[in-house]
């Protein structure tokens, strides 16, 4: 997979129209694509990029880009095996029906392409989560000549112009300046990222390049099955181009870098609680890897498309009812992508990296817990009350790879943190579940799964605090919290089961999956056990 992200031998001049540009493109197809219609038109097309880039851009600045998403030989071979399988080693071998199929399964990794574009721009803040939210057009094509840089060709081996055989699949976009995001965001993938302190909690503004090329790399791998050697990764290259190690010892400096070689149990159990069955699962969909086909009683059943296996997905593990491989999430991935054990913890990285609101990292120095006070810690969180955030969270200061960090949020019992920016929450440290005592009422405990669900139950409420005691098990599976000592203890979390919890389970499946009534019905029942 190589991605060109601005070339201009064939776009040209970028600060007017595209239209000259998109009349190229169309040069072997009738239609373009983008997230919501497969079939635009030329004039539709042009409308689309050239009436959303007037606001806040300047005569001399670019007013579009162009890039080219190239899928190598054997990645293009490979979606031949996976879509009718049987080799093909030139497109033109394709029969008119395949070779629809093949295109349709193209567009459909073009858009998850510019998904890893959109969430790349680092403005997730300002809604540009997915391809949907560019103004972008983009269409597929085939075909490639010969130049007069072809070395083929300065041999006298070939004529200019020639067609190239073989496969030659690439998608060209072209894509607005401005984001589709109701902000009119500035965007361009030519503007690096950076790391910046905002919002108090660290993150990243520009375009991550190298977490892009890593996105498409694993986004194709994942919904095709692809076995990507590490030769072929962007790292490698990378490092080969760059000629930061030398050729005896550079696969083995970035194999070490791209993927840990070896896990603590304290490493392990870490990993293992980024991620849940539902994460990964959801993800597998998302991809277009796995299909639900039925449900049996709370039990779902999937159809994984590349092996045709069957997995039936409970609430604590899984089954595949032809390998009768079955446990939790690792053996699930295990299973599916056919992992070792050390590759599926390194591929949970990968996931959660790619797809989770909650960042985890290890090591801080967590220096000052005290009252939060700070308005505009308060302001960062605009769905929540000023009142309701101030009488349950702290103001938290740490040091975080040598940089200080204010933010706010709750210190965990192992030393880490979580913190809340924006409703998303991050978890930084050793990750463990925080407490909050009642006001008033402290023999009885209420337990959830975060802090986002209790600060939820609050505001539904129309309270800012709690007379109980309240346990935040912080997305973990386990807790050192010692219920004996309460009168009651009630639980509406939905992976922690201890026997001294009542677990508060009695709401009909059509209620739950109406988050309001469940709240309405969880706050009366807490209420009347706790009288």
């Amino acid at each position: 997979m190589f991605v060109e992200l601005n070339p201009s031998s064939e776009s040209g001049d970028k600060k007017g129209s595209c239209k000259k540009y998109a009349q190229y493109l169309l040069k072997d197809n009738t239609y373009f694509f983008n997230h919501s219609n497969d079939q635009i038109n030329l004039d539709e097309a042009v409308k689309i990029i050239d009436a959303n880039n007037k606001k806040g851009l300047g005569k001399n600045d670019d007013k579009w880009f162009a890039p080219i998403y190239n899928l190598a030989e054997d990645e293009a071979q490979h979606i031949c095996r996976l879509l009718f399988n049987k080799s093909y080693f030139d497109y033109n071998e394709l029969s008119s029906v395949e070779k629809k199929k093949y295109n349709e399964y193209i567009v459909d990794l073009g858009k998850k392409f510019m998904d890893d574009m959109a969430l790349s721009f680092n403005l997730q803040d300002k809604n540009v989560n997915s391809g949907n939210d560019l103004f972008y057009i983009a269409v597929v094509e085939n075909k490639r000549l010969y130049t007069g840089h072809d070395e083929d060709v300065k041999n006298n081996l070939v004529k200019s112009r020639t067609a190239k055989r073989g496969f030659n699949t690439h998608i060209h976009v072209i894509q607005g300046r401005l984001a589709n995001n109701g902000f009119h965001s500035k965007i361009s993938p030519l503007r690096t990222g950076k790391n910046v302190n905002k919002n108090n909690i660290g993150a990243n503004t520009g375009f991550d390049r190298v977490s892009f090329y890593n996105k498409i790399e694993m986004t194709f791998d994942i919904h095709t099955g692809y076995n990507r050697s590490e030769e072929n990764t962007f790292d490698y290259q990378n490092a080969q181009k760059k000629k930061k190690e030398n050729s005896t010892s550079s696969k083995v400096n970035i194999v070490l870098r791209r993927k840990k070689k070896f896990f603590t149990k304290e490493e392990a159990k870490d990993i293992v609680d980024q991620i849940s069955l539902d994460d990964y699962v959801s993800f597998l969909v998302k991809n277009n890897r796995l299909k639900i086909i039925g449900e049996k009683g709370d039990r779902r059943i999937f159809l994984d498309k590349n092996t045709d296996r069957k997995y039936i997905i409970y609430e604590n593990g899984f089954l595949c009812e032809d390998t009768k491989q079955s446990g939790n999430v690792i053996n699930l991935i295990r299973s599916v992508e056919e992992l070792n054990w050390i590759d599926s913890l390194n591929r949970v990285i990968q996931v959660k990296n790619l797809s989770s609101a909650i960042i985890y990292k290890k090591g801080i120095e967590l220096y000052q817990v005290k009252p939060a006070h700070v308005d505009f810690l308060f302001e960062n969180n605009p769905s929540y009350s000023k009142l309701l955030l101030k009488n349950n969270l702290n103001q938290l200061r740490y040091l975080s790879e040598g940089k200080r960090f204010l933010s706010i949020g709750l210190a965990t019992d192992e030393g880490g943190i979580v913190a809340l920016s924006k409703d998303s929450l991050i978890y930084k440290g050793a990750r463990g579940s925080s407490f909050i005592k009642g006001d008033k009422d402290r023999n009885n405990l209420i337990v959830f799964d975060n802090l986002t669900d209790y600060l939820n139950y609050l505001k539904y409420k129309g309270t800012s605090y709690t007379k109980e005691n309240v346990l935040l098990l912080n997305d973990l599976q386990d807790t050192k919290h010692d219920f004996k000592s309460y009168d009651n203890v009630v639980s509406y979390s939905s992976r922690y089961k201890n026997e001294l919890i009542q677990d508060n389970r009695n709401l009909e499946k059509e209620v739950l999956n109406d988050k309001t009534k469940a709240v309405q019905i969880a706050v009366e029942n807490v209420i009347k056990k706790m009288k």
